[in-house]
This record gives structure tokens, C-alpha cells and sequence, in this order.
């Protein structure tokens, strides 16, 4: 679903943010990207939907569902985020539009990308939100971002990635902000909505200590390079590499208690 060769990214030809990176991810697999601030994350999921700035430099073959990005025009990136791309950003509050009701915002997005009329867009965006286990759709629904939780947004996020019906689902730091319980509750049910739809997942992330449950391939990227790749408890308790074996003792501190 999802190929990576040698993929590089810099602002000036000497620096690069990327450099050479290789990634691939099957159609129903489920990745999680992990690496500390500065690693690349970010600039990674620009690239994936198209969203690079033009001073940008970028090399190399990105393949999604058989579509080498590099060739598509405007027209064609439209029809790849609409029908083939989900993501679901870090910052709910700032992602969702304040003005305009939950229903209307997820609704508007049905509409867009399985071109449903008005009436079966509502039934569809009600449906979406139960699936993501959003509490009393017909009443809630009717709320603006600011009257909800940080959980509750996030699961409106994610309906609104599911309004697409993905193939394939991007989540950058999908958690960031929440406490604990509601950061598992969110992992927990995009866990569950992936082995029921059979989308493949990539999941970005600075934690590795809320992973364990997801049954997830993790591979560290470290200065624009996987530097290790392999299932949690590898990573967790037998790291190979100099990069990940400080990572994952720097999430080991997050973790402590005061």
C-alpha cells in the first residue's frame, strides 16, 4: 500500500531533514513511526499528502496504492486524499473549524468524498461517530468543538478520516494533550477500527509506552533514518541501536511519577 525508497527532503542541499529513508507498509499492516523531536515525523506525513512547501528539495519514489507521487497532478493528489488517504492530526482544537457544529464538519466531508445528498449524509456521519464510539450521536453531534473533550474531539477527528474511506490512515501524534486514560481509549479504538476495516496504519509518535497493545511493528527514525525496526517488545526491551536504546530510556522517564 504504502513504499518508500530512498526518499530524501532537505531545505538546502546541504542539510537534509530526510536522507534516504525506506519504508513499506501492507494494505491491513499497521506500522508505528516513533523518533524524538526533530526526527522527521512531520515532514514525512507533508510528504505523504502532498502538502511539502515549495522551497522544499525532495528525491526518491514514494508509491501509494500503486500511484507514484511524484507524477500525479493536482487533480489526481485531490482524488488521492478524497478516496484513498485519511489523517488524523495532533491539535483537535486547532483543527477543527470553531464556528461550525460537529455534525456539519463531518457531514460537510461525507459529502465531499462518497458524494452522499443531504439527508444520507447525516445518517452516515451519525453511523461514523458511533463507530468511533462518540457518546450519543443525534444529541452531541450538535456541539461545537469548544463544548467537547479533548477525547471527544479526537474521536471526531477520527470519523472524519473514516468519512473517506480510507485505504490508507495517517495519524501524527494522535494522543497529544490527552491524559492517559483517554490517550488509550483513542489507541484502543483505532486498533479496533483497523482490523475492522482492514486499512493499513501508520501511526506517528514520540511514546512507545502506550504501543504495547496495539500489536504494532515500530521503526525509529533518527535524523531522517529508520535506524531499527521490529516488533514492541524488541524495541522495548532488547534495542539494538544506539538511537533507540536513549529513546526508549527517554520514555521510560515520561513515564515515572514525581
Amino acid at each position: 500500500m504504502l513504499r518508500i525508497e530512498n526518499l530524501s527532503v532537505g531545505f538546502t542541499p546541504d542539510k537534509l531533514i530526510l536522507d534516504r529513508l525506506n519504508l513499506s507498509l501492507s494494505l491491513g499492516g499497521r506500522l508505528a513511526l516513533v523518533g524524538s523531536s526533530g526526527a522527521g515525523k512531520t515532514l514525512l506525513v507533508k510528504t505523504l499528502l502532498g502538502m511539502l512547501p515549495p522551497e522544499a528539495n525532495a528525491s526518491g519514489n514514494v508509491i501509494i496504492d500503486n500511484k507514484d507521487l511524484t507524477l500525479l497532478t493536482k487533480r489526481e493528489w485531490q482524488l488521492l486524499r478524497r478516496h484513498t488517504l485519511g489523517y488524523i492530526p495532533q491539535d483537535s482544537l486547532a483543527s477543527l473549524d470553531p464556528c461550525f457544529t460537529v455534525m456539519k464538519q463531518i457531514s460537510d466531508v461525507v459529502v465531499s468524498s462518497q458524494e452522499l445528498p443531504g439527508r444520507a449524509a447525516r445518517e452516515e456521519t451519525l453511523a461514523l461517530l458511533d463507530q468511533v464510539g462518540f457518546p450519543d450521536p443525534p444529541v452531541r453531534a450538535q456541539s461545537f468543538p469548544h463544548q467537547l473533550s479533548g477525547g471527544l474531539r479526537q474521536r471526531v477527528l477520527i470519523a472524519m478520516a473514516l468519512a473517506h474511506r480510507p485505504k490508507l490512515l495517517i495519524a501524527d501524534e494522535p494522543t497529544t494533550g490527552l491524559d492517559p486514560a483517554a490517550r488509550q481509549a483513542v489507541l484502543d479504538q483505532l486498533a479496533s477500527l483497523q482490523a475492522a476495516y482492514g486499512f493499513a496504519f501508520l501511526l506517528i509518535t514520540h511514546d512507545l509506552r502506550h504501543l504495547e497493545r496495539l500489536s504494532t511493528e515500530i521503526a525509529v527514525l533518527e535524523k531522517g533514518r529508520i535506524v531499527e525496526r521490529g516488533e514492541w517488545s524488541q524495541i522495548r526491551y532488547f534495542p539494538n541501536h544506539p538511537s533507540t536504546r536513549a529513546f526508549v530510556e527517554a520514555s521510560e522517564r515520561m513515564g515515572r511519577p514525581r
